[in-house]
């Protein structure tokens, strides 16, 4: 019952979501990336691949310094570093 409730809160505030994140990357000045921050558009990940997820700009950052330690004892592996905030995406397309 609440897992539908749930669903359906999402459904309806999902237009409201959608304006936000359209307002805060305008302010930011960033691309909307909409459907990779809905879920939609999703990397694709092959065998032998770090996949690490940072939402937040603290968490990018973190993701970012993680990613370079561990290259030292991952040599032979792919990194993918997703986010979902606007800031999070410039800090991890500048790192690269």
């Amino acid at each position: 019952m609440f897992r539908f409730l749930y669903s359906l809160l999402h459904l309806f505030l999902m237009p409201v979501l959608i304006f936000f994140a359209f307002r805060r990357a305008r302010a930011e000045k960033a691309p909307l990336r909409l459907k990779e921050r809905l879920g939609i558009k999703l990397p694709l990940v092959n065998c032998g691949v770090i996949w690490i997820h940072g939402c937040s700009l603290g968490e990018s950052l973190i993701s970012v310094r993680i990613t370079k330690h561990l290259k030292k004892y991952f040599p032979n592996n792919s990194f993918l570093i997703t986010a979902t905030t606007p800031s999070g995406f410039k800090i991890i397309d500048s790192s690269i």
